[in-house]
């Protein structure tokens, strides 16, 4: 594997200057600014299939120097469920399912976080979070409504299910069961095999009375674990959505609301790659937001892999946070072990903000988000 690098020239330079005066790669640390506010880590799904302990040393390091906040996935747990609410003849909706797992991980994440502390003898009372199940709205005209895109549960055989079946959009089939009706799809590369889909929409407003609950534990001194899964999607009256919400880009979203200093976003590379798993393949080891932002618009990163990622990177920077680190869990967190993704020269992020408040630009998060 090649030695990770600094993507273009200007990164090269800055990432250089940073070095040599020991500072960090974001202008923003350099001063100071936001020193005092939280870090975000987002925990991906492989943190909970062998990797939980060293997952859980690096949340641990990092809450012993700043107020920590962490999201996690839930997609795989959601899938079990309904999988076995279907075998049981029990329907279950994705909104419940996603708030029983917000409290199953969040239980199994404690523990170890607990275990890591008691293994470097600090005192685990200090470590023990507060798990906040949390609503996050989504707006109902939504385009992801309309073209549910997000697989979710078992596969069936076209066999089995095409009597069944209609044909609703050009890849997508409307099956209906005992007076439910699932949107289904093509797996690709499993020949005459479907699955349920989903929408996913995006996020626009953590829901205010769980948001209350959040800040309240930060203020106790707390580590809080919230927004599992992208949160539970909620419309604005309250009612629950069918739909699963990108839980990268909800963590940004709580970014945002939180004024957060820094983003972790942990996943299944150490560093963000530039032609990935081709031969000339390159691992980045500090990107520049304007840089990744026009690797993501040419569909370097794709949707469902590295794409919601990068994308949530963005958001988070235009939001005000100082850097975003993607890494892996066994990575060393706390010693930016991963790749560094800075405004830089970008000032996108001000421009928006500026004319959102002379009101030359819509307030609606929706409008400005990246894609």
């Amino acid at each position: 594997m090649s030695k990770a690098r600094c993507y273009g020239i200007s990164s090269k330079i800055w990432y250089g200057l940073t070095r040599l005066f020991r500072t960090g790669p974001s202008w923003r640390s350099i001063i100071d600014t936001r020193a005092h506010q939280p870090v975000v880590a987002a925990v991906g799904g492989n943190s909970f299939e062998g990797l939980e302990a060293p997952t859980a040393r690096n949340i641990v390091s990092l809450f012993r120097h700043n107020r920590l906040i962490i999201t996690h996935g839930n997609g795989p747990q959601v899938g079990k469920k309904l999988e076995e609410a279907e075998e049981k003849g029990v329907a279950k909706s994705i909104a419940l399912c996603t708030r029983e797992t917000q409290v199953e991980i969040g239980e199994a994440l404690r523990s170890s976080i607990q275990k890591a502390a008691d293994q470097k003898n600090l005192p685990d009372y200090l470590f023990r979070p507060v798990i906040n199940p949390t609503r996050v709205l989504v707006d109902p005209k939504d385009p992801a409504f309309t073209n549910p895109t997000k697989y979710i549960g078992r596969e069936f055989a076209w066999e089995k299910i095409k009597d069944k079946c209609q044909k609703t959009g050009e890849d997508l089939f409307a099956w209906e069961e005992e007076g439910t009706t699932w949107s289904m799809k093509a797996v690709p590369g499993k020949h005459g095999i479907f699955r349920r889909v989903v929408a996913s929409p995006k996020p626009i407003q953590i829901q205010a009375n769980d948001l209350k609950e959040i800040r309240h534990g930060l203020f106790l001194g707390k580590m809080v674990i919230a927004v599992g899964g992208g949160g539970v999607p909620t419309f604005p009256d309250g009612s629950r959505a069918e739909a699963v919400i990108d839980k990268d880009l909800a963590t940004a979203l709580l970014c945002r609301e939180l004024r957060a200093q820094s983003l972790v976003i942990s996943t299944g590379v150490t560093y963000v790659a530039h032609d990935f798993a081709q031969t000339r393949q390159k691992d980045i080891l500090y990107y520049q937001l304007k840089h990744a932002l026009r690797n993501l618009k040419r569909g370097q990163y794709p949707a469902g892999a590295m794409g919601e990622k990068i994308e949530a990177a963005i958001n988070a920077l235009r939001f005000g946070v100082n850097e975003v680190m993607i890494t892996h869990p066994t990575a060393g967190w706390e010693d930016s072990e991963g790749t560094i993704i800075t405004r830089g020269l970008d000032l996108s992020g001000r421009i928006l903000n500026l004319a959102r408040m002379l009101r030359l630009r819509s307030n609606d998060l929706q409008r400005w988000l990246v894609t």
